[in-house]
């Protein structure tokens, strides 16, 4: 998988990060997602034990490709 992304997609997400009001801070802290500049929320099935492997799992699949448990 190669995943491509522009320096002003990110800096803006950098950006937007550093001047999120105290709400949004608790918001983030909370594993909240930015898309196009808002917070959202993570869904159920994110915060569950399914959502939690999946996680686990495509975070080791984008590390060490093919080296999955």
């Amino acid at each position: 998988m190669l995943a491509i992304a522009f320096t002003t997609e990110g800096g803006r997400q950098l950006v937007f990060s550093a001047v999120l009001d105290e709400e949004e801070n608790k918001l983030r802290a909370s594993k909240a997602f930015i898309i196009k500049s808002k917070l959202h929320e993570p869904s159920d099935w994110v915060l569950s034990e399914d959502g939690k492997r999946a996680g686990e799992k495509i975070w080791n699949d984008t590390i060490n490709p093919g080296r999955s448990k």
